[in-house]
This record gives C-alpha cells, sequence and structure tokens, in this order.
C-alpha cells in the first residue's frame, strides 16, 4: 500500500514554512531534520511505498529534503542488518519546477555518490584491498566515454621513484598503487582545473608502530578519502560537469610483514624530498605526498584539494562532526567554505605556522614524517604543504573526525561519505 505523506500536515515541514527569513544556514537544517524525521516515521511503521506532495517549495528546498531522505533510507538499512528501507517513493511537485529539474536531479545525483562512497569504504578490509578498489574503479570508469583510467602498480612505482607510497604498502599481499582517473568534461580546453587526491589506506594496522585495541578495530575506514574521490569523479561524470577533473587513488595497506617499511627507514618521495621515517602509522601523509606530485607533475592543475582521514588531533581539535580544513589560498578557502556551507560538509580552517614546519624538518633527511604531539594536525599539514609546487593552489581537507560514524551499541565504526558532495560541489563551483 501507499502511504500519502502532505508536508502541511507535518510538524517538520511546518518548520521549514516558519524558516524563511531566518537564514539560510538555518533553513537548511530545519530541511534536513524534516527529511531525517520522515525517514525514521516511514522506518518505525514499516511502510515501504510513500507518496509526497512538495507545494511550496523551491527546487533547491526539494532537492536537499530528498537527498537527506535518500541518504538516510540507506543508511536505516545499514544500520538495521535487514531490509527496512522504502522501496518506492513518489514525489509530486509543483508545475513551475518542472524546468529546474536539473536542480533537483543534482541534489539526487549528490545522494547517490555519498552511497556510493559508503558502499565501498565499509566493506570488510579483507575484501577490500588495494586490487579490489582499483577494480571497482574500473567497473565504474570502463566504459566510460569522457574518462580514462590509468594506474601504476607495485614494484612499478619504485621503479619509477614513487618511493614513499611504495614503502607504506609494500610489506602487504596486495601491492600498493595509484589509480588515477582523467575525467574531460571541457574537449575544447587542455586545461586541467581541479585534481582531487585521496588517502586509500585499505587498512591501517600502524605498520610496526602498531596500533593498540580499540583503535585498530575500524582502521578499514583509513581508505575514506580515496572512496569520496571516487564517487566525486563518477558524480560529476554523471552529471556530464563541463570542466576537466583529475582523480588520484594513493591506495596502500599498512601491513606488518617480512617486506614492510621500518622506523628509521629513510625515504625518496617522488619530488625527490627525502624522508626519514620516525612512526610507520604516519602513513597516510607518505602516500598522499607521491599522488600529489604524481597529478602536480603529469597533468598540471590549477587547484590541488587532497582528502584524507588523517590525523586523530584534528578530531579531537574540531569533533567528530568538522573536518580540518588548510590552505594556501585565500580564494580556494572562501569557496570550499561555501560549498561546505551549500552542502552541510562543515569545514574549520586552521593554520600552519613556522612551529608547525619546524615541528617536520628532518634530522638525517630533508623531513620527518611526524611531529611533536602538539598540534598534529597542524604539522601533518605543514608536511603535505611540502610537497605542493610553483604556484598550484592547494588545500588539504582532514577528515578523521567527520569521515567516520560509531553507532550505539556497536564498537565498530562505519565511513560516512563525508567530502564527497563537497568536491562535486567545488568543481560545480570552479565551473562558474
Amino acid at each position: 500500500f501507499f502511504f500519502f505523506f502532505f508536508f502541511q500536515a507535518e510538524d517538520g515541514i511546518r518548520d521549514v514554512e516558519r524558516s524563511r527569513g531566518l537564514g539560510d544556514v538555518y533553513k537548511r537544517q530545519v530541511i534536513r531534520n524534516a527529511a531525517k524525521n520522515m525517514t525514521k516515521e516511514l522506518k518505525q511503521r514499516k511502510i515501504k511505498n510513500s507518496i509526497i506532495s512538495f507545494d511550496e517549495f523551491s527546487a533547491e528546498e526539494v532537492g536537499k529534503y530528498l537527498n537527506t531522505w535518500l541518504i538516510e533510507n540507506a543508511e536505516h538499512t545499514k544500520k538495521g542488518g535487514g531490509d527496512d528501507a522504502v522501496d518506492e517513493f513518489v514525489v509530486h511537485i509543483k508545475e513551475d519546477l518542472y524546468s529546474k529539474l536539473d536542480e533537483i536531479q543534482y541534489w539526487v545525483e549528490l545522494a547517490k555518490s555519498v552511497i556510493l562512497s559508503k558502499n565501498i569504504v565499509n566493506q570488510s578490509p579483507s575484501l577490500a584491498t588495494p586490487a579490489w578498489v582499483e577494480e571497482q574503479a574500473q567497473l565504474l570508469f570502463g566504459s566510460a566515454e569522457k574518462a580514462k583510467l590509468s594506474s601504476i602498480v607495485g614494484k612499478e612505482l619504485e621503479e619509477k621513484n614513487y618511493g614513499c607510497i611504495y614503502a607504506v604498502g609494500k610489506g602487504a599481499v596486495s601491492p600498493p598503487r595509484l589509480v588515477t582517473i582523467h575525467y574531460t568534461g571541457n574537449a575544447s580546453s587542455s586545461e586541467i582545473t581541479l585534481a582531487l587526491v585521496g588517502k586509500g589506506v585499505t587498512f591501517d594496522s600502524g605498520g610496526l608502530n602498531l596500533k593498540p585495541t580499540n583503535y585498530i578495530e575500524s582502521m578499514n575506514l583509513d581508505k575514506s578519502g580515496a572512496c569520496s574521490v571516487l564517487a566525486a569523479i563518477h558524480c560529476i561524470n554523471e552529471l556530464k560537469q563541463p570542466i576537466n577533473v583529475v582523480g588520484c587513488l594513493a591506495l596502500a595497506e599498512n601491513i606488518i610483514g617480512k617486506e614492510c617499511y621500518k622506523p628509521s627507514d629513510v625515504l625518496t618521495s617522488y619530488n625527490g624530498k627525502t624522508v626519514e621515517v620516525v612512526n610507520t602509522d604516519a602513513e597516510g601523509r607518505l602516500c598522499l605526498i607521491d599522488a600529489i606530485t604524481h597529478v602536480q607533475r603529469h597533468y598540471k592543475p590549477k587547484i590541488v584539494v587532497d582528502i584524507a582521514t588523517l590525523t586523530g588531533a584534528c578530531g579531537v581539535a574540531l569533533g567528530l562532526d568538522t573536518a580540518g580544513l588548510f590552505t594556501n589560498d585565500e580564494k580556494l578557502a572562501e569557496t570550499l567554505l561555501k560549498c561546505s556551507s551549500h552542502v552541510n560538509e562543515r569545514l574549520w580552517r586552521l593554520p600552519i605556522l613556522p612551529e608547525h614546519v619546524k615541528a617536520v624538518k628532518g634530522s638525517v633527511a630533508d623531513l620527518r614524517n611526524s611531529g611533536t604531539r602538539y598540534g598534529g594536525a597542524c604539522s601533518a599539514a605543514a608536511f603535505l604543504k611540502e610537497f605542493v609546487e610553483g604556484e598550484t593552489k592547494w588545500a588539504h581537507l582532514d577528515i578523521a573526525g567527520p569521515g567516520m560514524k560509531s553507532y550505539s551499541g556497536s564498537k565498530l565504526a562505519l565511513g560516512t561519505g563525508f567530502g564527497t558532495q563537497l568536491m562535486v560541489d567545488l568543481a560545480k563551483s570552479l565551473m562558474n
């Protein structure tokens, strides 16, 4: 049977009406809360088919409502352990929105990209190896008309001087790799506007600096950044955005094995700078620096944005709902913060100060891969900044807090897909 749900009859929707004039941020949150509450109500009543009527709402309000509902509907399925999702959801909109269906569809595609990211990141680590993640990328882009996929795998990384990511992953059964997706949405230009780089450590044991119990259990989620990049590029391709974008997945397993890298090793990065290993559990930044250099040297993008579950320190500083933003460009910071607010994926800007730069200077190499215990998120960002070349505009998003979420009653966290919508919205903003 169908459940008829009319906006005007529900308290949550009256709140949407009352929110007009109270500010965009407040209104967006009210819309999302209304969608979450409806999803919860349908679940509790075990209703599988629903019709909703939008009578007095803009295209963006309808889109954001559907965006939240789609994500929450999939979320309940994941949390509940059974299929409690709504099977059919019929939407009625007013006639004057027919010309704005593309705007509504944009928010639907954003929701689908978050669900895709979560489906990949939450796989078991024994299944979701670097090779498996590359296979998912091949399935998504193998027949794509405007996207080309390439990869550098295993010993080839060492031979081509990608010494840092190779070191991190060489102890694992599944070799490390850089997987690059080149999306050409604007064939009239050879310029790459944006490169997205994602940390993809498919399982992070900490290496020889082994993580303890209560920290290691959810380390299959340390590939969240790469999964969000993969899903974002897929969404940009589905939307046929007229922009040239590169996505690079830095994939490795940080595992103890007979070939694993060791504290006191000195590594040579693809950039040519040397790095002394003071902690094998500071592996994500080693993967990222070779990927950041790779996209700059081979694609010469105007902007590079990397995204990573990089430091627990950032989660301690900002909590579990806000990511840290570091950048060398004021205009890029402004654009990212605006996109962050638009898609409700919160960022907070953090500094890179001289003391953070000093903390990652090496004693027997150019750099060291970990600073002091203080300002860990900032010193990690300072380390990455050392590999930004020339006039490249760069931003680093540390999503260690909001990238994973623990549900009540469970010790295991799940990936959230955080950053996926933000990166798609950034690409859309740069088109303008």
